[in-house]
């Protein structure tokens, strides 16, 4: 039974894991305005920068990339 138990909440998704699924799909969101979008993707990259660090240094680089589209968005430039 306790096998079971445990089986049955490893399979549960963790808030964690729901805000990063939340985070992941507003930066897909093409509709959304690209400084909302940003701003997912760094809050995104925080979170995770201290577990994987190597994920970190690409979203880095896609927001890096996002913002060097426009001019004017030289404080995500800087973020990156």
């Amino acid at each position: 039974m306790g096998l079971l138990l445990f089986g049955f909440l490893a399979a549960q998704p963790s808030p964690f894991q729901q805000k990063q699924d939340s985070l992941t799909k507003v930066w897909k969101n093409t509709s959304m305005d690209d400084t909302s979008r940003m701003n997912a993707l760094m809050y995104y990259a925080w979170n995770i920068s201290g577990r994987y660090p190597d994920s970190t240094l690409k979203l880095a680089e896609k927001l890096a990339n996002k913002a060097g589209e426009n001019p004017g968005y030289r404080y995500w430039q800087a973020k990156a």
